[in-house]
């Protein structure tokens, strides 16, 4: 006969379950939890009281604690949480540390003494976002610590006053943004040496050096390097970076300046964008000039380049390049060249000229007309041995657009696709038909002609 008791006592053994885990195991458990959901476990039960306290990550974010209470008291409440929490914790080990401050400004000294406090437990990760007016300097202690593996930063009131030599052993993931970094002696250094020999991510946005003229970076294991700066009003440059990378396979580096970064010994990258921004200067001639003399060197360093992107503010600084050709260099790997609007001029012959095995050509953006309303015509004919695949994702199908496209497929013997979004009425949609279907008559080369919508909906699909 069943025991009409079993049922519950099954159920009572169910909830025990989790209760009746190793220590370890429940620490681990709640260190996935946001930090205020790993305290709030304390009400369960006396012997829950201070599970929390095994917790290795801490996750503190303004926005998501006492949203709904009054300012001052939101204020005060997030910094009794957080100085509790970190009490409570004593002396145990800190893996990843996350402080978002977004909706107040909780003081410079109390942030740093925060910081203080998880970098002392030998923390791996360290992830702030900052949004205080009040600037705080990040602790001095970071440079004696080997234990930080990954440190993300997004403050504009942070400071780093560096010694003239830093060195982080451990250090993977740099990521900083909007931050400053300042020599400790308050003098002009002629140089500021950094060591970082196991770093594979480097990410400098918008960050400002402030009396440093040259900048040197060992970073043997570094794979991915992001840099966005921009100038002063002048078009000057504040320093100069120079990296030592052997084993870089991606640059990315955007703004209005980019900086003035030398790469010390042969390139190995690969992956190549140079997104410079001359918006803000295109009507100052001279100062342009002045950032065609970084996008120069900074292409020349990318001779073994096998994916080249341009943006539209690099292709105008370029193009007040005087005998550009004899500037560039011959991209003897390049296989896909990806340009974000431009004209049909001498500098895209020249870039074309450039690269022998060229495999694939993108426009991202539409072609404008030869200043002045040159013809097309005037290009020199050039046979393209190697492209295959060529991509105009927005394509108006006005007569400077339609003669270039001829001309690359008059060209390029070896051409198998060539793909066109057109932006553009009934009317110009057949009259792009009419002009380039003929030339593909006796060739195996496809033509595909969509709306450019549709284009865009599928390349949004493709990115999943």
């Amino acid at each position: 006969m069943m025991d009409a008791n079993a049922p519950r006592k099954k159920s009572k053994d169910m909830k025990d379950r989790l209760g009746n885990l190793p220590e370890a195991v429940l620490g681990h458990i709640l260190s996935l939890l946001p930090t205020k959901d790993a305290v709030r476990t304390s009400l369960l039960s006396k012997r829950w009281k201070y599970m929390w306290t095994l917790v290795t990550n801490l996750d503190f974010s303004d926005s998501l604690l006492y949203s709904g209470t009054k300012r001052k008291s939101r204020k005060m409440s997030f910094i009794k949480f957080v100085e509790t929490v970190l009490l409570l914790l004593g002396k145990s080990t800190i893996q990843k540390f996350f402080l978002s401050c977004s909706k107040e400004d909780y003081g410079a000294s109390r942030i740093q003494t925060w910081i203080s406090s998880v970098i002392r437990r030998n923390v791996q990760s360290i992830k702030i976002r900052y949004d205080g007016m009040e600037n705080f300097v990040f602790p001095d202690l970071i440079y004696n610590q080997d234990s930080v593996a990954e440190l993300k930063l997004r403050a504009r009131s942070c400071t780093f006053r560096l010694p003239h030599s830093v060195h982080f052993s451990s250090l993977e993931i740099l990521d900083l943004r909007w931050v400053t970094f300042q020599n400790e002696r308050d003098s002009e250094l002629e140089e500021l040496h950094i060591t970082l020999p196991a770093l594979n991510l480097l990410t400098l946005d918008n960050c400002k050096w402030l009396n440093v003229k040259t900048v040197c970076v060992d970073a043997l294991a570094l794979r991915v390097f992001i840099i966005e700066e921009d100038r002063d009003k002048n078009g000057t440059c504040q320093r100069v970076l120079k990296l030592r990378a052997p084993r870089l396979a991606t640059f990315r580096c955007r703004g209005s300046s980019s900086a003035d970064v030398v790469f010390i010994g042969p390139s190995s990258i690969e992956d190549a964008v140079l997104g410079l921004d001359t918006e803000f200067y295109k009507y100052k001639v001279d100062i342009r000039s002045k950032m065609s003399e970084v996008a120069c060197p900074l292409l020349r360093q990318l001779s073994r380049v096998k994916f080249l992107t341009l943006g539209s503010g690099t292709i105008e600084a370029l193009r007040v390049v005087r005998n550009l050709p004899g500037q560039l260099p011959s991209f003897e790997k390049l296989i896909r060249l990806t340009l974000h609007g431009g004209r049909v001029d001498d500098l895209l012959t020249a870039l074309l000229r450039c690269s022998p095995v060229l495999e694939s050509l993108i426009y991202e953006e539409n072609i404008t007309p030869k200043k002045g309303g040159a013809e097309q015509g005037t290009i020199p004919e050039y046979t393209f041995p190697c492209l295959k695949v060529v991509k105009f994702n927005t394509f108006y199908g006005d007569d400077h657009e339609l003669e270039f496209a001829e001309f690359l497929l008059r060209n390029a013997k070896f051409l198998e696709e060539i793909t066109i979004a057109a932006l553009c009425g009934r009317e110009k949609f057949e009259g792009i038909k009419k002009r380039l279907l003929p030339l593909i008559k006796d060739s195996r080369c496809s033509l595909i002609i969509a709306p450019w919508d549709h284009c865009r909906v599928r390349r949004i699909m493709n990115n999943f």
